[in-house]
């Protein structure tokens, strides 16, 4: 999120949400206001060293491999990634992990 942040802006807003949904899986939401995807690349994000613009090609400031990983361990752990976001209007990312066991914490 830091790395494609806008420039315009000093930060980034990120959001982190836990819930549980209808499918009686843990869900983790990760949102950010920077500048976002368009709406065809929302399954290619998480391609092998994908760039989805000039800004992210510097090798500097990255790989292109980190949500290619985070989907290969959340696939193997029988779970479900995806991305929400549009130009200009943040990014989102759901990881959905299914529950195995709840334990009450006291």
């Amino acid at each position: 999120s830091l790395k494609y942040k806008k420039p315009d802006k000093e930060f980034v807003n990120i959001s982190v949400f836990a819930k549980i949904n209808s499918d009686n899986m843990f869900e983790l939401i990760f949102s950010d206001d920077g500048i976002g995807i368009r709406p065809d690349e929302k399954e290619k994000i998480f391609d092998r060293f994908y760039r989805s613009d000039e800004a992210r090609s510097n090798v500097r400031n990255g790989s292109g491999i980190g949500l290619t990983l985070v989907k290969q361990i959340v696939i193997r752990h029988n779970g479900k990634i995806s991305a929400i976001g549009d130009t200009g209007k943040g990014l989102t990312i759901v990881l959905q992990l299914p529950i195995t066991a709840i334990k009450e914490i006291d």
